[in-house]
């Protein structure tokens, strides 16, 4: 079925782009078969067109009033993981621009980039690039060039100079950075496409994408980007084509602001963007939230995983993990192995005990330098490399259709994740396994994946010399108890204890908003509200991460909403609550919605590490934040307030498998003297919080520690939807 949903995809956007010089394809074409013959083709066949990728007449097309609304939007393209995305947009680009396009009457016209498509790695470019190049064959190769980082900067601009290409191809980092320095002209570029639209939004882009999103297709008369009407309608001219597996809110955030009117191009049908699952929307706080939406979100993503994959879980405890790996791929028989880690720091480690065990294994991340990676890359495609052991790099967009099997040593925290992990195997139709080794503190979160996915999650272990064992056909041993978690994850810590040294930290600062809003506040309202605070972000400069939301349950004070950011020191605090842009959302998007507001800031610690510091990646992409703000009594001893907070801090460092990560400080806002502290808990879903709130040591070190210092608290929390940590 992959390839049916894929070749629908293609001709939903290439027909509406008037595709005629490539024959159409027959809904049974298989993009297996396409893959076999785009690496089997040669220099000697000449450029490729559909019927010579083996695609037949007859195709069963949309209606003309949808083609309509396809043409020249912003259009968001979900796609199936593995199912052939590249080609749904770069074959209807090139019947517009290059040697193949439908109407040559502007040949003598002088070249100009036409295209651009951006994607978040190199690897995924160069894959992108290679694609093209097979499609225009050898003698228009220079049509296309590739714009990546890690490569020779100086000879691309001299490519661009001399080969004067239609089509560009790269990294935002690059591509902004040649656009800065004027050597990249896409003023009059058509098309503009974001591969993997939601990594592309993430914070580390943010500036690069700011860039490029505002000079490709504009006008260079136009003068400064202003947020104004006219501005809309120019950018409506340049048609942006965001692809993703999935849509999160982020992207259609993005789309929204990018142009009018977006659409959302699906396999079976074409609809407006705003359908798309968002989160829930008026306040409610006595109905609790509401569930809809994430199941339509959960729908659009079990949607996008491959067909015919197989599921498992196995469990083990932390210090076995690597070795369960080595016996997973023993009993599957297989040969082409993706392993998941969550952490860069953990690859080696893991890459030095698999092949003491006789694998071949090696890791790939972004640390690495770009030869090496290729080489890696190069390697495990040709099957030299059995297993390779890697992080969020290779979660998304990568090609390797030989892939039989992908094991994930830590799990994903969402299904999103999950869902772009297991892409990776079970490609063009190809039958693959998906493996994920958990500790038993940890089944929730299979239970919660396997119930978001709609997929059975089979549990099995992996015997020596027996193969797969399953336990249970089909699900989970249930009926586990909370005093289950909480016994593993003692173990688990015992399993970590094993690191030598001290980590290094690196100093934050953290700053909290709560706002009481109107009891008449409105889904619009409410919506220009959050996208306003959350939009300050990209005005300012120190701001490292931010997550923001409508509190889940009712609380003594009647706070309605709470903002968290994260800012590099004191200094950019100081100017954010001075900034002119952030004083205009306050009087005109925040003050008419709301009827108070307080603030605490304080200074705290975080691993020193891009991860922890920016809050990014897959283990900060959903969850639970928890605020706690505490006024200690004035009488209590400053050792009595510094040991309840340092024994806290040891119960949280207790639970790794529920909590990505938790500071605290002293209050220092000048302006609040409401609270003294504050701790600010992120949890890895709604299970683990409640697992944790309701443990009896929780309990226990709340009465035995805090109630005889305490005068005043105050505990919030609220769903961290991918919004808190997307570009826009």
């Amino acid at each position: 079925m992959a390839g049916s949903v894929s070749t629908r995809f293609l001709f939903l956007v290439g027909d509406a782009l008037s595709v005629k010089k490539l024959p159409k394809f027959s809904k049974a074409a298989s993009f297996h078969k396409s893959s076999y013959i785009l690496s089997q083709f040669g220099s000697s066949n000449g450029p490729l067109t559909l019927k010579s990728l083996g695609f037949k007449n007859g195709v069963e097309t949309i209606p003309k009033f949808e083609k309509d609304k396809v043409r020249k939007k912003v259009s968001t393209l979900q796609v199936v993981h593995g199912s052939g995305k590249t080609l749904a947009y770069v074959l209807p680009i090139l019947s517009e621009v290059g040697p193949l396009k439908v109407s040559p009457d502007d040949a003598k016209k002088k070249p100009d980039i036409e295209a651009v498509i951006v994607a978040p790695s190199r690897e995924l470019g160069m894959q992108i690039v290679r694609e093209i190049e097979k499609l225009l064959g050898p003698e228009n190769k220079k049509f296309v060039q590739q714009l990546v980082g890690g490569a020779n900067r100086s000879r691309q601009e001299e490519a661009l100079r001399k080969n004067k290409p239609v089509i560009v191809v790269g990294t935002p980092g690059r591509i902004a950075e040649i656009s800065s320095a004027g050597k990249l002209h896409t003023h009059g570029c058509r098309f503009l496409v974001l591969d993997e639209i939601d990594q592309l939004l993430s914070f580390n882009f943010r500036e690069d994408m700011h860039r490029i999103v505002e000079h490709v297709g504009k006008k260079a008369e136009s003068g400064p980007a202003k947020y104004t009407e006219s501005t809309i309608k120019r950018r409506v001219e340049r048609q942006t084509i965001m692809v993703s597996a999935t849509v999160p809110f982020a992207v259609i955030r993005a789309a929204r602001s990018w142009g009018r009117d977006p659409i959302l191009a699906q396999a079976k049908k074409v609809s407006p963007l705003e359908s798309a699952p968002r989160p829930a929307g008026p306040i409610n706080l006595a109905a609790g939230p509401s569930s809809g939406s994430n199941l339509q979100q959960s729908n659009a993503v079990s949607e996008s995983l491959p067909p015919s994959l197989n599921h498992y879980y196995c469990l083990s405890r932390l210090q076995h993990k690597v070795d369960t790996v080595r016996r997973c791929v023993h009993a599957l028989d297989a040969q082409s192995v993706i392993v998941f880690m969550n952490h860069t720091r953990q690859l080696k480690d893991a890459v030095f005990k698999l092949q003491a065990r006789g694998l071949s294994a090696e890791e790939l991340h972004g640390d690495l330098g770009k030869l090496t990676r290729s080489t890696i890359l190069k390697k495990f495609k040709k099957g030299e490399i059995r297993v390779l052991v890697t992080n969020e790099l290779s979660a998304r967009g990568l090609d390797v259709a030989d892939c039989d099997l992908v094991v994930n040593v830590d799990l994903p925290t969402d299904s999103v994740h999950y869902a772009h992990r297991a892409g990776r195997t079970g490609r063009l139709g190809r039958k693959g396994s998906v493996v994920t080794i958990c500790e038993e503190s940890e089944v929730f979160v299979i239970r919660k994946l396997q119930k978001q996915l709609g997929v059975a999650i089979r549990s099995c272990e992996f015997a020596e010399g027996t193969g797969v064992i399953f336990r249970r056909t089909g699900g989970f041993p249930l009926g586990l108890k909370r005093m289950n978690h909480r016994g593993a994850i003692n173990s688990s810590t015992e399993g970590k204890s094993t690191s030598t040294g001290p980590e290094k930290t690196r100093e934050v600062v953290e700053h909290i908003c709560l706002l009481k809003a109107k009891v008449e506040l409105s889904d619009e309202d409410e919506k220009d509200m959050l996208d306003f605070l959350y939009t300050c972000q990209y005005q300012m400069r120190g701001i490292l991460a931010i997550s923001l939301g409508r509190i889940s349950y009712q609380n003594l004070d009647s706070y309605t909403h709470a903002v968290f950011m994260r800012f590099q020191k004191r200094e950019d605090l100081v100017k954010f609550y001075e900034n002119p842009f952030y004083l205009g959302v306050l009087k005109d998007h925040v003050t008419p919605y709301c009827h108070e507001l307080i603030y605490v800031d304080y200074e705290s610690e975080v691993e020193d590490d891009i991860l922890p510091i920016f809050r990014k990646g897959e283990e900060f992409n959903f969850g639970v934040e928890f605020l706690l703000l505490i006024a200690f009594k004035e009488s209590s001893l400053e050792e009595a307030a510094d040991d309840a907070l340092t024994s806290f801090t040891k119960l949280l460092m207790e639970f790794p498998s529920l909590i990505v990560q938790a500071t605290k400080g002293t209050n220092f806002n000048p302006g609040s003297k409401d609270y003294t502290h504050a701790v600010v808990i992120r949890f890895r879903s709604s299970d683990a919080f409640d697992i944790f709130m309701g443990s009896s040591e929780y309990k226990e070190i709340w009465r035995s520690k805090f109630q005889p210092i305490t005068e005043k608290k105050l505990s919030i929390s609220f769903s961290v939807d991918p919004v808190g940590n997307e570009l826009m």
